[in-house]
């Protein structure tokens, strides 16, 4: 580690966090992050290990970037993604800002919801400080209007960042050294790499990996060309099945024609590739699994998908089942490992030794997790709901570093929240309106971008720089620096552009999510909770109970709780069954992905990257796949160009004043 690659890793993060906002809402480009493989970090990679330290060779021959260097470049980075994209800042200034423009609605004027929460959790209410915001047209931002409500949220999502952070710490060497996992971002990465002394990866001097790469990005430019040139051709990157399933009517009806229409995308078959034949083929078949079990259910006169998202639901609480199995399954197998680190970080006599640095990294989860929870009781949620919401979050959380860890499903979202499977266990008897709206709204700012999380990106970045030869606990203390940095860069940035540009006009086209739906979700659902309290005399009496004796009021909703508990056995059922037959087919990361619609864009590449897998080495063995593996992660780098390219040349569009370039997502984000 040196002071040049710090300082490059912390600049980039910077430029990120500055940056990302204005592209992705101003420009409505290709997003700088979007998912778990950021073509902002991954593509500068690439560009660093072909273009700059090539040149440096040339100019100054010992000046070269190492792999290691690179790896603490792209690991700061990686760590600051998660702040200025769908993670965080796209929706976090609007929830806080937004709510006071509904304020006179009916419903949410009849029930009084936002008199509900603090009057900190949101900015001042003065119709002028919304209208500026809305229309904007100002030069500086008024920080007046944001101090109060940044006091409370920003202690309590780092307390709740830092637990993650030092989470992925404490589980990185039981799922590294002790269960090996295959960290398929982390394998595509440092394949670009050059060694210690700077010389060039053995895989950018092969022609197979040029030519595939060559390839992709030539068809992706053509497309991106053919958005500014009506008579140029473009070339398909999909198949349309639709024709197919007119065949089969009850496909459509359980949304199925989204899955005949994905394009095919190529990084996930390079990934698909280099995982075992089960996670690849049960990541593609999940969705198609969940569309049969709707389609049945909807035969027999049930919907198991009804809900918006902060819904119970019972689709939902499949989801949150999974998570759940997973995460017991987690606990299980590294149960050695996680006694002794915990027993050691509360000072319990523990015989087996393990690293200190997972010791200290416990110690902080433990303490950075006991100050969410007290923030969050401190502002006035039931501090059992308090305990049990964080620990929910810890499931959530990890889970999804796990998936990404293991199979390389760099497009995920949990589709539940900690809020939502408390509401499904105990009802709304037992929870008061308070402690859930604040739920809600802490969902809404940290679990609603859920495809752009911090902790399985601090999984990947440890990893990385584990391969290349560097000790965690040294990269924790600068991720945690490379954190702090980007939110100080992303939230100015965030409010100079809404502020200048009017937050009503920017973030169109398909982020107007962004602004005209997450603001207002928890508090649209806790208006209908209200108003359905509000009309039921017992559920008034029983929202009077305080302390303990509120949850024997609790009314679980019995199909979304049973959905969960079926969830849970299949996943354990399976995980056993993988445990105990090799030949087993299914890995029960299925049931993690089901129906989702990132599960659904990417499925169809998944199963095409298993077929071409279980092909491959059925004909030619081991000889034809690690053959085919050069052509494979071109695939992945000719996707990377593919985005990268444009992104630059729709900034520069942009800057000459042109307008808005033309959206082009070669990753799904």
């Amino acid at each position: 580690m040196t002071s040049r690659s710090v300082i490059l890793g912390l600049v980039l993060a910077a430029l990120i966090c500055g940056v990302t906002f204005f592209n992705d809402m101003v420009l409505h480009g290709t997003f700088m992050v979007g998912n778990y493989m950021p073509i902002s970090v991954f593509g500068a990679l690439f560009l660093l290990v072909v273009v700059a330290n090539p040149l440096l060779g040339v100019l100054w021959p010992n000046r070269r970037f190492s792999g290691l260097e690179l790896a603490v470049v792209v690991g700061l980075a990686l760590v600051a993604c998660s702040i200025p994209g769908r993670g965080l800042m796209h929706s976090f200034t609007n929830t806080l800002m937004l709510p006071h423009d509904r304020a006179e609605s009916a419903d949410w004027k009849s029930t009084e919801v936002i008199k509900v929460l603090r009057s900190y959790m949101l900015t001042d209410a003065d119709p002028k400080a919304v209208s500026d915001f809305l229309t904007g047209g100002l030069s500086d931002v008024p920080w007046q209007h944001w101090t109060r409500t940044l006091t409370f949220w920003l202690p309590l999502l780092l307390c709740l960042s830092l637990a993650m952070m030092a989470l992925a710490v404490v589980v990185h060497r039981q799922w590294s050294h002790h269960e090996r996992l295959r960290y398929p971002i982390v394998t595509f990465a440092d394949a670009l790499m050059p060694d210690q002394n700077g010389n060039i990866a053995s895989i950018l001097r092969n022609r197979v990996f040029w030519v595939a790469a060559v390839l992709v990005l030539a068809v992706h430019l053509v497309n991106y060309y053919a958005l500014y040139n009506v008579n140029m051709f473009s070339i398909p990157m999909s198949v349309d099945w639709r024709p197919v399933t007119r065949l089969f009517p009850q496909f459509n009806q359980a949304g199925g024609w989204w899955l005949v229409i994905q394009p095919i995308c190529l990084t996930a078959v390079g990934f698909a590739f280099f995982l075992s034949l089960d996670l690849s083929l049960s990541l593609g078949l999940a969705p198609y699994v969940y569309l049969a079990v709707v389609a049945f259910f909807m035969s027999q006169g049930t919907s198991i998908e009804k809900g918006k998202f902060f819904a119970v639901y019972p689709g939902a609480f499949a989801h949150a089942g999974a998570f759940f199995g997973l995460f017991l399954m987690l606990l299980f197998s590294g149960r050695r490992y996680y006694g002794t680190v915990f027993g050691r970080a509360l000072l319990l006599p523990v015989s087996r030794e393990t690293q200190p640095s997972a010791v200290w990294a416990a110690r902080l989860f433990l303490i950075a997790l006991a100050c969410f929870v007290l923030l969050l009781a401190k502002a006035g949620v039931d501090w059992p709901l308090a305990i049990l919401y964080s620990i929910e979050a810890v499931i959530i959380y990890t889970v999804i570093s796990r998936i990404v860890a293991e199979t390389g499903t760099f497009f995920i979202h949990p589709y539940h929240f900690p809020c939502i499977v408390l509401l499904g266990f105990l009802g709304i008897s037992a929870i008061d309106v308070r402690s859930l709206a604040i739920m809600m709204m802490v969902s809404t700012l940290a679990f609603i971008g859920s495809r752009e999380s911090l902790m399985p990106f601090m999984a990947t970045a440890l990893k990385l720089f584990e391969k290349r030869g560097g000790q965690s606990q040294r990269f924790g203390r600068l991720a945690v620096v490379a954190l702090l940095l980007g939110l100080a860069v992303a939230l100015p940035a965030t409010l100079y552009i809404q502020y200048s540009k009017g937050a009503r006009n920017v973030g169109a086209g398909d982020q107007e999510w962004t602004r005209e739906m997450v603001p207002f979700y928890a508090l649209d659902a806790v208006a209908a909770f209200k108003k359905q309290i509000d009309i039921t005399p017992e559920l008034r009496q029983q929202q009077s109970v305080t302390g303990l004796g509120r949850y024997l009021n609790a009314s679980p909703d019995l199909p979304a709780v049973t959905a969960f508990g079926v969830a849970v056995a299949l996943v354990l059922a399976f995980s056993a069954l993988r445990m105990r037959f090799t030949w087993w087919p299914i890995h029960p990361v299925l049931f993690a992905v089901l129906g989702t619609m990132e599960s659904k864009t990417l499925a169809n590449s998944f199963l095409l990257g298993w077929l071409i897998k279980l092909v491959v080495t059925r004909l030619f063995g081991s000889r034809g796949y690690q053959g085919l593996k050069p052509i494979m992660i071109g695939l992945i780098a000719g996707d990377l160009m593919g985005g990268i390219i444009p992104m630059i040349h729709g900034a520069i569009y942009y800057l000459l004043g042109y307008g808005s370039p033309h959206a082009f997502r070669v990753l799904p984000a």
